[in-house]
């Protein structure tokens, strides 16, 4: 206890330094953290229901499920898919330049 009192005595010149070191380590911690996140959410919401939409097209037994299914994989082209996953991209990218 004795040393943690002294290695303090020692940094008060230097607290403003001390707590920005502080602040920038949990800032760079938080960013190690963003992009598992958005690999994640773009796995879940981006590619996932691609594939299955897609399976489930390849799968289908009769013409009318084959049908449906072919429907949900256009939709999902056709609107939402690419758009997030090249969203959830551009956002990596930042995250890193930052980091």
């Amino acid at each position: 206890m004795r040393s943690f009192h002294r290695t303090l005595e020692f940094l008060k010149p230097y607290r403003g330094i001390v707590v920005g070191a502080v602040f920038l380590t949990l800032l760079v911690t938080a960013f190690q953290i963003v992009p598992p996140r958005l690999f994640q959410y773009a796995i879940d919401s981006g590619i996932s229901p691609a594939l299955a939409a897609q399976k489930s097209a390849e799968l289908a037994s009769t013409p009318a499920a084959k049908e449906a299914a072919q429907a949900v994989w256009e939709n999902w082209r056709d609107e939402r898919g690419p758009g997030i996953i090249l969203l959830i991209a551009g956002i990596l990218v930042a995250v890193v330049a930052f980091r």
